[in-house]
């Protein structure tokens, strides 16, 4: 990073401030852009600052090229800056939080390359101040990050501005992150699909507030290597979570659910599992670290010594262990045991030797959370050859430039490998995205060069046992399709593929794809037992309407595809009762 600007931003929100000063502000780095200019505005972010309930366009933070800062009235606006609920004080806290948080996903020990959004237009609107409410949220309709204001329930006259919280902020951005990179888990009504997003928002809270020098060293003095004494950092949302939901923070990242424990078709709820795994799996990991590093005869106060460097390579390896599986999972309908399964394979191909048993590590959390079971542990655990794993007898071989080229020359590919990939003849297959990814090591040494090819079709299918209400006789889309993941020299690296029914040659592939669809239809009647479906004309374009249902319904085509919507439930259950979403973080 070359000539860095330097911005301070809350380190979490400003209750965490008020009460432990020591973590109360973060001075962050981010590269130098050629343009930066009032707003603030960069080249792929916009903050908007208009308030929808006022219909007021606030004054934007004026950009000061020279000093390399933003200003009101002549001030900077920094941690010293006095009315800190100045309005263009929020503007320049989310804009450069967003900043550090791109950079943090693109650079090579993250995925490796730019980020696209899943709409057409380079930069993501930010709303700081969007209207009243307790609400923040990304939606991709309008091309935005949404975060709202509401009274603090504890002292009256004093607002609570969601735009101010780092882990709401960063939360949010994950969900636009991993909604740019796989658009169709939008299409998904499948419910752990949904959890999946909102984990990977609370991970990417999780993982930044960890990447704070400062706050490394500090949690380091006071804690040693026990991170799970760290509320401050497993706490996520405490501003919101006091204020809204009467508790210390509105999640904790260290638990131990596990999949069989959540009852609830509530995705937050879910989503903990695999939150819970991530902390535990960074706990050991720091462990670890502290304890190749102690010496005998040292004492409490060496470990707390050896616990700074401990933590940062932790976050480090966690960036890569945590992020890089990203890209390799399926483009559709993923699981959590997908993700344990990315996240394996990303370890077997950049660390193969393993030295430290890190895959173990992975793979004793998972079983424990009940994402895999003891004989997948078995054999995941099995010695391999590096590409053996994934191997699929593709009838026609391409070089992988040539196959990310374009999408016709991907498409040429998928169709004359049709039948190794277990995709029916009589479909038509649409790619959705090639892209090519430079990983780099923890020594910022290049890995080999991955390429990734997504592709997908559809299966129709009739609801027609009875059980479907009013959706009874309807045709609905069901999605199967693949990534696709090979290196430089045109090996296959992983392959996460969701078959369907049709192709009968492969006896595997039809019984998972058997067991995709009757997930799928048991989802579907979850969904309308739980009142959670509501018809695109019903009002799903109003992002402000109270009756907006979590998943909706659209026609294309006499085709019925899936849709899940932007606002968020905070609740702990759905009742039947429940005809819509909370509006709220």
């Amino acid at each position: 990073m070359t000539n860095p600007l330097k911005f301070d931003v809350y380190l979490q929100d400003p209750l965490v401030a008020r009460e432990h000063p020591l973590f109360g502000f973060d001075e962050i780095e981010i590269p130098a852009e050629p343009v930066i200019f009032d707003g603030p505005t960069s080249a792929r972010f916009a903050v908007v600052d208009y308030n929808a309930a006022t219909g007021v366009l606030n004054e934007p933070a004026k950009w000061d090229a020279k000093r390399g800062k933003f200003k009101k009235g002549g001030r900077i606006l920094d941690r010293h800056f006095r009315k800190k609920d100045e309005l263009q004080f929020h503007q320049v806290q989310v804009w450069a939080s967003l900043q550090r948080a791109l950079l943090f996903f693109e650079e090579g020990e993250g995925l490796g390359r730019k980020i696209p959004w899943a709409f057409e237009g380079n930069r993501l609107i930010v709303v700081p101040h969007a209207g009243y409410g307790q609400n923040a949220y990304y939606d991709r309709a309008s091309k935005s990050l949404q975060f709202y204001y509401y009274n603090d329930p504890n002292t009256a006259g004093k607002l609570i501005y969601t735009c101010l919280s780092a882990d709401i902020i960063h939360h949010e951005f994950g969900h636009a992150v991993l909604d740019g990179i796989r658009p169709q888990f939008m299409e998904s009504h499948s419910l752990e699909t949904a959890a999946f997003h909102e984990f990977v928002g609370d991970m990417t809270a999780l993982l930044l507030v960890l990447r704070n020098n400062d706050f490394r060293k500090k949690i380091a003095e006071k804690f040693g290597d026990e991170l799970s004494e760290v509320r401050i950092l497993s706490g996520i949302a405490d501003e919101f979570g006091r204020t809204v939901k009467n508790q210390a923070y509105l999640r904790n990242a260290d638990n131990n659910v596990k999949m069989g424990d959540v009852q609830t078709a509530e995705p937050h709820a879910k989503s903990v599992v695999l939150t819970g795994a991530i902390f535990k799996i960074m706990e050991a990991l720091s462990k670890q670290y502290v304890k190749r590093r102690m010496k005998e005869g040292e004492s409490g106060s060496a470990r707390k010594r050896h616990a700074k460097t401990a933590f940062w390579n932790t976050i480090q390896r966690m960036q890569r262990m945590a992020i890089q599986p990203l890209d390799f999972l399926p483009p559709i309908d993923a699981t959590f045991k997908d993700y344990a399964l990315a996240m394996i394979r990303v370890e077997e191909i950049t660390n193969p030797h393993d030295p430290y048993g890190y895959r173990k590590i992975i793979i004793d959390e998972f079983v424990k959370r009940g994402v895999l079971t003891e004989a997948e542990k078995e054999e995941l655990l099995k010695p391999d050859y590096l590409y053996d794993r994934n191997e699929v007898p593709f009838e026609s071989y391409f070089s992988a430039y040539y196959i990310c080229q374009s999408k016709e020359n991907a498409y040429q590919f998928i169709n004359e490998n049709r039948e190794p990939l277990g995709i029916p003849q009589n479909r038509d297959v649409v790619i959705l995205g090639t892209y090519q990814a430079q990983k780099t090591t923890r020594q910022g040494r290049r890995l080999p060069r991955h390429f990734f090819l997504q592709y997908q079709w559809m299966e129709e299918v009739r609801l027609e046992d009875g059980s479907y209400a009013e959706m009874n006789g309807a045709v609905v889309a069901f999605p199967c399709g693949g990534t696709l993941v090979f290196d430089n020299e045109n090996n296959l690296l992983h392959w996460a593929n969701k078959p369907g029914t049709e192709f009968k040659n492969d006896a595997d592939l039809l019984q998972q794809g058997t067991e995709r669809l009757r997930n799928f239809m048991d989802n579907i009647r979850n969904m309308i037992d739980n009142n959670q479906l509501g018809l695109s004309e019903d009002g799903a374009g109003h992002l402000f309407a109270s009756t907006i249902k979590p998943i909706v319904v659209e026609n294309k085509n006499g085709l019925l595809h899936f849709r899940r919507t932007p606002h968020l439930n905070i609740s702990d259950s759905h009742q039947k009762d429940k005809s819509s979403w909370d509006v709220s973080f």
